[in-house]
């Protein structure tokens, strides 16, 4: 009897475990898209500013790491071919450059964080030219 009550507690814990680490995860690659959209938005907003406040650095920075997350979180769920993946690592590069600029502050920061940002346009353009989001179908379509 103890026994059982044991291996029923271990299976209830695993499962919460597993319900609550997932709980936070994105449903589909278009949330995905709308996360990193919502986080590039931020860097928009601080193009080509000059003067940018340290609170203001610290906003950009989570911001790029939410960029991170959701590639990780991307290429784990729903990693398609090469030329996929190799998208995905130029913007997670180019979000990991804004983070540690911005983690630097200054004036040297701006400009590494506008570099930067040009090229996770580049990335999120190039990703969304060849797979096209069809809204009938609510999926990916490839070339």
């Amino acid at each position: 009897m103890v026994k059982r009550f044991w291996l029923f507690g271990i299976a209830a814990l695993a499962i919460t475990l597993f319900a609550g680490s997932t709980s936070f995860a994105y449903d589909s690659e278009k949330d995905l898209c709308r996360a990193e959209r919502d986080s590039f938005l931020i860097f928009k907003d601080y193009a080509g500013q000059l003067g940018v406040l340290d609170e203001e650095f610290d906003k950009i920075a989570i911001a790029g790491q939410q960029i991170l997350d959701a590639e990780k979180e991307r290429m784990a769920k729903h990693g398609r071919d090469k030329n996929y993946s190799n998208i995905s690592s130029l913007l997670q590069i180019h979000a990991g450059d804004i983070v540690k600029a911005a983690k630097a502050k200054g004036e040297a920061a701006i400009e590494d964080i506008g570099y930067s940002y040009r090229f996770v346009f580049l990335s999120c353009r190039a990703c969304h030219m060849i797979y096209e989001w069809d809204q009938s179908q609510k999926t990916h379509l490839s070339p």
